[in-house]
């Protein structure tokens, strides 16, 4: 017969790792996501719920969550309609509770993780779960080199970890820093790489 769909995590060494998972989520930290159907007895509809596996294919944090996001910097955001959301630990430990109003939320990086709250607004909590940079932006890139992208009107900056702009919004893009630079494009094309003070280092020649 058809029976259920199976994943199949393939390793560098071409070891497989499959099980009959409807769903799959690349392995991060040393963990995946991996979803599966359950009956609801009360309901008796089928639901989907997620448990994190190891490396070997076995359940490694149970939970039965209705989302169950990535590993990053040792914890994940999760959530199940009788338990609130929160973020835990590999071994399945509630580290913190978010009490803030939440539309999205992305994983930790540098310690913090952007959140987008009311209207449409974003900011980020630290790993105690606290709002530390008030979510008052249209969008917010992660941390890298302890800057952040924020966009607000079509012009794009950065910010530092106490939420101040560290590098003026201006009428371009920006990209994350990696290394300590981070590239800008113009919108006449012309592009380069500044510090994390915003000073120019290197400009393409046109």
């Amino acid at each position: 017969g058809d029976g259920p769909p199976r994943h199949v995590f393939l390793g560098r060494d071409g070891a497989r790792l499959e099980g009959d998972w409807r769903q799959a989520q690349p392995f991060s930290e040393g963990l995946a996501a991996v979803g599966r159907s359950k009956d609801n007895l009360l309901s008796g509809a089928t639901m989907q719920v997620w448990v994190y596996i190891g490396t070997d294919g076995k359940v490694a944090v149970a939970g039965d969550w209705f989302r169950a996001d990535p590993f990053s910097e040792g914890r994940a955001y999760v959530e199940r309609p009788d338990a609130g959301p929160r973020f835990i630990d590999k071994e399945g430990k509630v580290l913190f509770e978010v009490k803030v109003t939440l539309h999205a939320i992305r994983p930790f990086s540098e310690g913090m993780a952007a959140f987008q709250g009311i209207e449409a607004r974003s900011g980020f909590i630290d790993a105690t779960g606290k709002v530390v940079i008030e979510p008052i932006y249209e969008s917010v890139g992660d941390f890298h080199d302890g800057r952040a992208t924020f966009a607000e009107g079509g012009l794009m900056g950065f910010l530092d970890k106490e939420g101040k702009p560290a590098i003026e919004a201006k009428k371009w893009r920006l990209d994350d820093f990696l290394g300590g630079l981070a590239r800008y494009r113009h919108a006449d094309r012309s592009w380069g790489y500044i510090d994390t003070a915003g000073k120019e280092v290197w400009a393409a020649k046109r």
